[in-house]
């Protein structure tokens, strides 16, 4: 919670996928769906898309990784905001001692109807994943990157260049699900 009440939000997300296994390989391909609520009501949105991703074993069991995704993102109450986002990443993940390390980098291209806001960013990303006794599994993220926007900011006259930290914290637990789902907590 925030002090700040517009700052709150909810977010719900499924995604289906096909995913087809090798023994060296692995891809899927499927639609996502994720419905955002907030306080301050122009931010909710609806946000539809398609994710593919493969991923090859490589040697001493790294893995190295693509990702492709397309959404559409729906304000709900504020159109000018509409639009698609593309994403490609790419890197590697290796297993460390129960878990994974995954380091890559992302492109991404974000078209909504206004100019100010349309922007093209780079990024590199570090996530760490830990599988921890009794069945907690718990994962931290660290992303680093840069967004150049495409047309003057409101009362600034000239496009933003951004520079961006995000950190994500992640934890799910074997034992609690929801039929054949296992829901994750995200921060």
């Amino acid at each position: 919670q925030f002090d700040d009440s517009g700052q709150n939000s909810v977010t719900a997300s499924t995604r289906l996928h096909y995913a087809r296994l090798t023994e060296n390989a692995h891809w899927s391909l499927g639609p996502t769906l994720r419905r955002t609520w907030t306080t301050a009501t122009q931010d909710e949105r609806l946000d539809v898309g398609v994710i593919a991703s493969a991923a090859w074993r490589i040697k001493n069991g790294s893995t190295l990784f693509f990702l492709l995704s397309a959404e559409n993102r729906d304000y709900l109450n504020d159109d000018a905001r509409d639009g698609p986002i593309y994403w490609i990443q790419a890197g590697v993940a290796r297993p460390v001692t129960n878990g994974h390390l995954a380091v890559g980098v992302r492109l991404t291209v974000n078209r909504p109807n206004l100019d100010h806001i349309r922007y093209d960013g780079q990024s590199a990303f570090a996530h760490l994943s830990h599988n921890c006794a009794g069945g907690l599994q718990g994962a931290l993220g660290l992303e680093v990157g840069r967004r150049d926007y495409a047309g003057p900011f409101p009362f600034a006259g000239v496009p933003r260049g951004d520079t961006f930290v995000q950190i994500t914290v992640s934890a799910q637990h074997d034992a609690i699900r929801v039929g054949r789902f296992m829901p994750s907590l995200n921060c």
